[in-house]
This record gives structure tokens, C-alpha cells and sequence, in this order.
């Protein structure tokens, strides 16, 4: 399985699990979001170097020597020092290291993280979603548990975290459990296994700190920050929850938005789909056109203002990461719609991966301004500052 099918299972299940709604109704942009993971040349936006994107076959001890620029197809995440992850290969300065997961032969990895320590925080789908947090050099990747408990209202409460979402430089995990009124986000040391532990992941409960609970419905949480603030996507809208505060994301001719990361300043990258067309220079046009001629676009949105990130020519973009330095990185796609709007299948034959800095991207002319809002049952408290290791 590619790993963008991965991504896709895995949103369409926890949608299903626990939205406890049929999938087909709420997942029809997936498809065309999580594109498939290929091989394909590369394009650095807001970078002086351009380089080629080579992901080795065997696993290497030590960053190659090459000085060359490297960079994946599709990247997965940024650290503050620049190392990307993407393509199942760590990319530094130097070259690209090889990293899969070390179960049934390396099949069905993404590398979901990266810290500052150098760490990864590793999927793998392997008779279930098993994460692994592995050091690249020497490559050595520890099994997390999953089993948590959480001092919830001063008592002990036992959970078990669906998925995790990011990992800091203390070696905590940011992940989401089911608390029975939807989703809610927790920080921790996890459990875990000895190195090289292909067996079961570890039981011993972790202890986990609560992040907050956004609320329930068809709600995703994607990421998180130390700050207590989290994004994702709630019935087709981005939000950003911060000090119990939910804000929907949202500006006129919406199709679609979803935050899909956060940095530690609470700035939130992610998607969107308009119905009325947008200019290069961010002007979003008061006239609805076919909601199919319009490509899916990439944003960042800092409190204040959204930034849009759009390509020439009205490319298709999908950010997927975002660093303390304002640094993004994500891919696009420039064969997927024709002159007429139609989508086409091109097999991924244009995928690419790029970085760029926010600063860069024009900021959005018209009705770039959040919506307070509310969903489901009134969400939990939560502290406005995860306590730090």
C-alpha cells in the first residue's frame, strides 16, 4: 500500500470509528487530497538551491557525502534545522537516509515527525497501525505503546491513543484518543519497547496530560503544539483551538479547509477548496465558478491573516508541514485538472515536493476572517499551556 493510501485509510477509519457516520458522505475529497506517494523531480520554492530527490534502496549508516541538494517527492515534515521527511528517507543538507519502518520488510511506512533532536516519529501499517520513534544514524527505532492514562477531573482515567500526530524535543508524542463525546488531544512520554522490538508494542500505561477536547461530530484532530492549541478539520472546516477557544477557519466561496499542521507559535498550514476562482495575488473573486475548475490550495493562517500559497497557473498544492522558523513544506501536482477544470489521473507522474517561507505568500484580499465557533457538546477545558519536561 502507497503510503498516501495509507493516509487515506487511516482518515477515512477514524472518521467512520468515531464520527459514527458512513464514510462516502464525508470523505469525497480525500481522493484528490492524499495523492499517491511516487517517484518524480523536485522544485525548492523560496530556496537557492534546486536539487534532485533520490530515495536509496538499502538503509545507509551515516548522511552520504554527495553536496547536492536532496529533497523528497513527498514531504512529510520539517524540523527547525531544515531536515525534511518524506519518501521513507530522512533528507539532510548532505543527502538522504533511508528509513522504513522494521516490520514485514519496511512495507506500508510514513514518517510522520521529525524533532529538533533529529528523532522520527514512524507509522507503519502492519496488521495494525503500529509508531515507532527511531534515530536515523545509526537507524534504531523503538515500538510506542499506545496505552495511556490521563488525570481527568483528579482521577485516573485509562485511554488508548488512536493515532499520534507529532513528537517534540523532550521525546513526547502528541496524539488523540476517543473520549466517548469525540476526539481530545494528549501530550507524553510514551512507553517504550527496546530497540529493534519487532513483537507487540509495549502495555505499561503512559502518562498523558490533556490538550483539549474540540469537540465531537466529524471532527480531526492532525496536530498539535505544546502550547495547547490544536488544528485539524471539523465537518469540512479547518480549526484552530486555542485558550478553549474553537475558530473555524473559514472565508467566502469555501468548499473545504483542513489544518494539517501547527507550529509552536500557533501558526496553522493546511488546505482549501473554493467555489469562486482565486487570483495569483490572493484575491478571492465574489463569483462562484464549477467548484472542479478550481484546484485545491495550501494556506497558512497566523491568528490575524491567512497567507495563500498558490502556484502558477492554478496549480494544485498539499501542505503537510511547518517549522519555528516559518518554513512549510508539501507537494503539488501539476497535471491533475485540464484547461476545462476536469480532473485527470496522471498516475502521479507530477508530483513534487517544495519548501517555502510564509513570508512569501500574498495574503489573502477578501473575507480572510475567522468564524468563532462551537461543535457538538461544549468542549472540555484544557490548560493553556502544556506543562514542559
Amino acid at each position: 500500500m502507497p503510503s498516501s493510501l495509507f493516509f487515506r485509510h487511516r482518515d477515512a477509519a477514524l472518521t467512520r470509528a468515531i464520527a459514527g457516520i458512513p464514510c462516502t458522505s464525508r470523505t469525497s475529497f480525500l481522493p484528490l487530497l492524499l495523492a499517491a506517494f511516487v517517484c518524480a523531480s523536485t522544485l525548492v520554492l523560496g530556496e537557492s538551491a534546486q536539487g534532485q530527490s533520490t530515495t536509496p534502496q538499502n538503509q545507509t549508516t551515516s548522511p552520504p557525502a554527495a553536496k547536492q541538494t536532496y529533497f523528497p517527492n513527498i514531504p512529510t515534515g520539517i524540523n527547525d534545522e531544515g531536515v525534511v521527511v518524506g519518501d521513507n528517507s530522512v533528507f539532510y543538507k548532505d543527502g538522504p537516509v533511508g528509513l522504513v519502518g522494521p516490520l514485514g520488510q519496511g512495507i506500508n511506512t510514513l514518517l510522520a515527525a521529525v524533532n529538533n533532536r533529529g528523532q522520527v516519529l514512524l507509522a507503519q501499517n502492519f496488521g495494525g497501525l503500529r509508531y515507532f520513534i527511531c534515530n536515523p544514524v545509526p537507524r534504531e527505532c523503538s515500538p510506542v505503546g499506545l496505552v495511556g492514562q490521563l488525570n481527568e477531573g483528579g482521577a485516573p482515567k485509562s485511554i488508548y491513543v488512536l493515532y499520534l500526530t507529532g513528537l517534540d524535543d523532550t521525546g513526547r508524542v502528541f496524539g488523540a484518543y476517543d473520549s466517548g463525546h469525540g476526539l481530545c488531544g494528549v501530550v507524553g512520554l510514551p512507553t517504550l519497547g527496546k530497540p529493534g522490538d519487532q513483537g507487540p508494542p509495549p502495555l505499561a500505561p503512559a502518562v498523558y496530560t490533556l490538550v483539549g477536547c474540540p469537540g465531537s461530530g466529524n471532527l480531526l484532530i492532525r496536530a498539535m503544539n505544546a502550547n495547547g492549541q490544536i488544528t485539524g478539520s471539523v465537518n469540512g472546516q479547518a480549526f484552530l483551538w486555542s485558550n478553549g477557544q474553537l475558530t473555524l477557519l473559514s472565508f467566502p466561496g469555501l468548499e473545504f479547509t483542513m489544518g494539517n499542521a501547527i507550529n509552536e507559535a500557533g501558526v496553522v498550514a493546511g488546505l482549501f477548496w473554493v467555489r469562486n476562482a482565486t487570483s495569483d495575488d490572493g484575491t478571492v473573486s465574489s463569483s462562484p465558478v464549477p467548484a472542479s475548475s478550481q484546484p485545491q490550495k495550501s494556506f497558512v493562517y497566523d491568528g490575524s491573516k491567512f497567507r495563500l500559497l498558490l502556484m502558477p497557473r492554478g496549480i494544485w498544492t498539499y501542505v503537510t508541514g511547518i517549522n519555528n522558523r516559518g518554513q512549510v513544506v508539501g507537494f503539488y501536482d501539476d497535471g491533475m485538472f485540464t484547461t476545462s477544470g476536469a480532473y485527470v489521473d496522471t498516475s502521479g507522474d507530477n508530483h513534487r515536493g517544495f519548501i517555502a517561507n510564509i513570508e512569501k505568500f500574498p495574503v489573502a484580499h477578501v473575507g480572510a476572517t475567522p468564524i468563532q465557533g462551537s461543535i457538538g457538546e461544549a468542549p472540555k477545558s484544557a490548560p493553556t499551556n502544556v506543562p514542559q519536561n
